[in-house]
């Protein structure tokens, strides 16, 4: 018996996912660790203390030149929660940003986007991911406190055809 082999041309895939993930208590701890250490307080973080904080494949496809530092982030952060009744709980709060930015821009800020915070309001500006953060605890939980955090971005890179 004769088996044909067809020569199929191997297909790009369309787009492909990207995430970040980080836990917010533990990147305050590795800021705080590394200013403390190097004397540093700009702001910038070497690539090795940025690896200790963020998960995922987005860095590193960044880092390599495999996608451009320009992508859309859609980010969900979740907390969990103990209200002074001593009830606790996980909120998640989703936002998505329809304006390609750096990643820089994305974890410290850009005024010029806006923000798709859900239910058809959309703001000007993206304040940078702890700011988010903080912004949604200091408005919603204010009187609560936050026993753990973290937050998850991501990206959808769409192949050239």
């Amino acid at each position: 018996m004769w088996e044909r082999t067809v020569n199929k041309k191997k297909q790009t895939p369309k787009a492909k996912h990207y995430q970040l993930t980080w836990n917010v208590f533990n990147a305050v701890d590795v800021v705080e660790q590394y200013e403390a250490q190097s004397g540093d307080k700009s702001g910038v973080l070497p690539y090795p203390v940025l690896a200790k904080i963020y998960k995922g494949n987005l860095m590193p496809a960044l880092q390599l030149g495999t996608i451009v530092n320009h992508q859309t982030y859609g980010v969900t952060f979740f907390a969990k929660i103990k209200k002074d009744s001593g009830e606790e709980g996980l909120v998640e709060r989703g936002f998505r940003i329809d304006t390609p930015m750096k990643l820089s821009e994305f974890i410290n800020g850009y005024e010029d986007c806006y923000v798709n915070k859900g239910h058809g309001l959309k703001v000007k500006g993206w304040k940078g991911a702890k700011d988010e953060w903080l912004s949604m605890m200091d408005e919603e939980f204010h009187n609560d406190t936050c026993l753990d955090a973290w937050a998850v971005a991501n990206c959808l890179v769409r192949a050239k055809v």
